[in-house]
């Protein structure tokens, strides 16, 4: 009787070992996230600096962990106020660091990270308990405008694409109701803004993420601007701004798909190393160029301007 009772609560356990070995955890022992922001204009990175996981602490029942947040600097330990072309060399300041005032836990049966945070709009003071990424969302599913990882878009988030790359890691991406606005993020990664960082405007990028690493795989971060250092050579595109013909050109096939301001697609093409776009119909403005590499799945989107 005891070993029948055994073998129904191992049924029972099964599909909750499963969900959790379908899905990547985001966050793992040593995550860290090197991130900076982008001036459009100078085409500088600035203020880089790496998120760290640090010890746990409990909130109202659940367990966070702390986020250290350390300088990044260059080769020689100087301050960085452009990181130039890709590949320029970095490292971070290991022994001096601050605290973020926001704390995050996972729950992976659920697929959801959460953060313990003050309520980031109309200026609130006490700390509760905000959903930042749900991986168990589909094409058209709503994330609420009350996420924080959207907070100041103040609309809710439209799923309009699921994909999944090379390690079967899934992506989503989000698009506002009125458009404006668009989010992504990847299991085991996060936003593309880095981890806790807000959404992207069309004609803003507060932060971008630059290199994600764990105790177990580093991907090169400390030497170089990570994997960014290898998506920026893989596609070139030119000339931007552009006033007729926009060349796009990529190391593997990829796929193409440009956005106007207020997140309507307008053009899109697949399978190909080598595009070349008419843009001359297209009225002045700020577009967005959303590329995929069809053999590793990895996204790169781009700025446009039409002249």
């Amino acid at each position: 009787m005891k070993n029948i009772a055994f073998i129904f609560f191992f049924v029972l356990l099964l599909p909750l070992y499963s969900l959790a070995q379908d899905y990547e955890p985001m966050l793992q022992e040593g995550s860290f996230w090197d991130v900076c922001s982008m001036d459009h204009d100078t085409g500088c990175y600035q203020y880089p600096r790496r998120f760290y996981l640090d010890e746990e602490i409990e909130f109202n029942g659940n367990t966070y962990y702390k986020l250290r947040k350390h300088q990044i600097v260059n080769s020689e330990g100087g301050a960085i106020n452009c990181f130039g072309p890709p590949g320029s060399e970095y490292t971070f300041v290991e022994t001096t660091f601050t605290y973020s005032n926001v704390y995050i836990r996972e729950d992976i049966i659920e697929k959801k990270v959460y953060v313990w945070a003050v309520e980031p709009w109309n200026g609130g003071t006490s700390y509760q308990e905000f959903i930042l990424y749900d991986f168990t969302l589909e094409i058209g599913d709503i994330l609420p405008a009350n996420t924080y990882s959207h907070f100041y878009s103040g609309s809710d988030m439209v799923v309009t694409q699921v994909y999944y790359d090379a390690d079967n890691r899934k992506t989503i991406w989000l698009e506002s109701d009125g458009g404006g606005y668009y989010y992504e993020y990847t299991e085991g990664v996060g936003g593309t803004s880095g981890i806790i960082s807000p959404v992207l405007e069309i004609f803003e990028a507060p932060d971008w993420l630059y290199c994600h690493g764990n105790a177990e795989n580093q991907n090169e971060c400390s030497g170089y601007l990570g994997t960014n250092d290898f998506i920026e050579k893989s596609f070139n595109i030119y000339p931007n701004p552009v006033q007729k013909t926009l060349f796009v050109e990529s190391e593997n096939s990829s796929s193409l798909e440009l956005f106007n301001i207020l997140g309507k697609q307008i053009y899109s093409n697949k399978n190909k190393k080598k595009y070349s776009i008419d843009m001359s119909n297209y009225t002045e403005g700020f577009y967005l160029l959303k590329v995929t590499d069809m053999v590793d799945g990895y996204v790169k989107t781009f700025k446009i301007v039409v002249e």
